[in-house]
């Protein structure tokens, strides 16, 4: 039998009606499914196991055996309808748009680029994806593209992943004001770490961070991981301070300062007006109620912890490391809490999906959930749309960023690296003059190049493509999209290699 989700998870329906008894020094957690296993480099505190279990994502690539079981567009059909039954009049214009272009997302209702093969004919459509943040089948080539940018960017250092969360309580108010919350994490989660190195080493040092709000079982858990310089630059003068090697900021001087100064710019947000509290939390605005909600978050441990440190430096011999904590926070850059390879099956009103049990040594386990709470879960997650859920902060900062680069390279003796080339390796190989189509580069990367003809091995050749609908005609066609369906249900959605 396979263990089920816990249900005792407040649905954003019907957030608890008194935040402030939420708000309890001891915060106790139900009984879960959901990994709980202290990483390396992690402290050994139960409370810290606890959310670097929450704050995990699939570190390894599951087997092709469970690939393509089962697609996120397809748990949209079955159970969207009822859904928005039941949720309908409650639905955001971004809710409905999401899940719009996620059910028609490589289909011919948006359009493709079509080929065909000049020696036999054979035809080839590549459909256009929908380009949607949230979309588990998008992404691949901007995730490329990051990545490469970000590795660029690294010096022959030391790098440290750290990991700051909020408590519950904080978590259920982030949740219901993104706008406010999201971007409050980010900016105080660097800032701690900036101003903690400031103290120690008179030094600033350069912060990837990266939000995100889900744990392995698509729950609410606002965390961020943030990819640290193990040195930066003295505050006085031309000059390179590196960190012990192997070592950090201490940890808990640094959970005590994001503590600090998150409830302190809180406060100030509510203060001055820019977080105007929403539903039930409106019973804050009360006397002393919100005074009362922050007072047991200033005197709990909160947890911060180190995922490890990445050593760059030529001579240790370990650049992999942090290539792959690159790749890590890449394959998060552009995606959401739930991705296709991690779906199995429809089972009557259930989805069926795996997630990793590091209670049982990393482990994939199966679990379900009811398809319309699967979607509600899904819809947690989605990121206000012009929120960016990745910042850089100290030397890493945009509006510093080259020049201090370049500070650091001549300081550190390292040559510059080479511009990242966009285009894929079979468009720079073949057609080096040919003007970059940013559209077809994207379709390229994520569905495959149909270059040569798998009927008979001749050239594969680009002869049209067909218009992209606008996100308004979108928007017009039948919320369940029965049009898409009807048009072809089984062409639409075989892979490229099935039509070669």
């Amino acid at each position: 039998s396979r263990p089920q989700v816990p249900r005792g998870e407040p649905t954003v329906r019907g957030v608890p009606p008194a935040p402030r008894i939420v708000a309890g020094a001891a915060f106790p957690r139900p009984a879960s499914a959901e990994p709980a296993v202290v990483t390396s480099g992690s402290t050994s505190s139960p409370a810290q196991a606890i959310h670097a279990a929450e704050s995990e994502s699939e570190e390894e690539e599951p087997s092709e055996a469970w690939r393509a079981k089962l697609e996120m567009a397809e748990v949209f059909r079955e159970f969207g309808p009822e859904y928005r039954r039941q949720f309908g009049d409650r639905l955001s214009v971004q809710q409905d748009r999401v899940l719009r272009e996620l059910m028609v997302c490589r289909t011919e209702v948006l359009g493709a680029h079509h080929w065909s093969c000049e020696r036999c004919g054979k035809e080839v459509a590549l459909f256009h994806s929908c380009k949607n943040r949230h979309c588990p089948k998008c992404g691949a080539y901007d995730r490329r593209l990051w990545a490469a940018q970000v590795q660029a960017d690294l010096l022959p250092i030391e790098y440290e992943h750290v990991v700051v969360t909020l408590p519950r309580p904080l978590t259920l108010l982030a949740f219901d004001h993104p706008r406010a919350l999201y971007p409050l994490v980010l900016r105080t989660g660097a800032e701690a770490i900036l101003r903690l190195a400031r103290q120690q080493l008179e030094a600033e040092l350069g912060v990837l961070i990266l939000l995100h709000s889900w744990g392995q079982l698509m729950n609410r858990h606002v965390h961020a991981h943030s990819l640290v310089s193990g040195g930066g630059l003295w505050l006085h003068g031309e000059r390179f301070i590196p960190l012990p090697s192997g070592e950090f900021l201490s940890l808990p001087e640094l959970a005590r300062e994001f503590r600090d100064l998150f409830l302190q710019r809180l406060d100030s947000l509510h203060r001055r007006g820019q977080l105007v509290l929403q539903g039930d939390w409106r019973q804050l605005e009360c006397g002393p109620a919100w005074q009362e909600f922050l007072e047991p978050l200033r005197h709990i441990d909160w947890v911060v912890f180190s995922r490890g440190v990445w050593d760059r430096r030529e001579e240790a011999g370990k650049q992999g490391e942090v290539t792959r904590a690159v790749e890590y926070l890449a394959r998060y850059a552009n995606r959401i809490a739930m991705s296709n390879h991690r779906l199995l099956a429809i089972e009557g009103q259930e989805v069926l999906f795996r997630y990793q049990d590091h209670r049982a040594g990393g482990a994939w386990q199966t679990t379900s959930l009811p398809g319309v709470e699967f979607i509600e879960r899904f819809l947690w997650h989605l990121v206000p749309q012009g929120l960016r859920r990745i910042r850089r902060f100290g030397w890493w900062g945009n509006a510093v960023r080259t020049a201090k680069l370049t500070l650091l390279r001549r300081l550190l003796g390292v040559r510059p690296p080479e511009p990242v080339d966009e285009a894929p390796p079979t468009q720079r190989e073949e057609e080096p003059e040919e003007p970059l189509d940013r559209e077809l580069l994207r379709l390229e990367e994520e569905q495959g190049t149909p270059r040569k003809c798998r009927g008979c091995g001749g050239n594969m050749e680009l002869t049209y493509q067909t218009r992209r609908p606008t996100v308004a005609e979108l928007m017009r066609m039948p919320p369940t999209m029965e049009l898409v369906v009807e048009s072809g249900p089984v062409q639409l959605y075989l892979p490229l290699s099935a039509f070669l």
